[in-house]
């Protein structure tokens, strides 16, 4: 509950509010300045920011599960190409000031390297998954193909409907 209410409006500061109150600025030398500049350091105000890398984590994580085969995956990394253009364009676009600039520079290949990273785990999960399916898949074969003279014994025997 108190998660929930100190990071969503009106409880929690926005990224212009915060600029407006100073705490951007390193340079403020009041004591509510100062109590506004941690705050404003731990902003996600950037595609780059940490609860957005976590959501897309999270995502690329889950991806084994929802994509029906293993070439598919390939269309995440594509998506992640996607979105680092998208961010690099946002942070050259954008006037961010140059600390949060800063920051975001040295998060970029950090956050990168994380769905990178989430992406690969996601890859070999959906490896595994796919390769114990053809395993049992051939398994359950095999057992058929031994059991089918015992049918067709069985199938003299008892009715067909008997036989599972």
């Amino acid at each position: 509950g108190a998660f929930v209410a100190t990071t969503v409006p009106p409880l929690k500061m926005t990224c212009e509010q915060l600029e407006d109150v100073g705490g951007l600025n390193n340079n403020s030398q009041g004591i509510c300045d100062g109590l506004f500049h941690i705050p404003a350091l731990k902003l996600d105000c950037t595609l780059q920011g940490h609860t957005a890398c976590q959501i897309f984590m999270l995502f690329l994580l889950t991806l084994p599960f929802a994509l029906p085969q293993l070439y598919h995956q390939y269309l995440a990394l594509v998506w992640l190409l996607i979105y680092w253009g998208a961010t690099y364009a946002y942070q050259t676009l954008n006037e961010l000031g140059e600390q949060a600039q800063k920051r975001q520079n040295n998060d970029m290949m950090l956050h990168m390297g994380l769905l990178i990273l989430a992406l690969g785990i996601g890859y070999s999960r959906k490896f595994s998954l796919e390769k114990s399916m053809r395993k049992q898949f051939v398994g359950q074969l095999r057992q058929r193909q031994a059991m089918a003279p015992l049918y067709l014994m069985f199938k003299e025997m008892v009715p067909e409907y008997v036989i599972p």
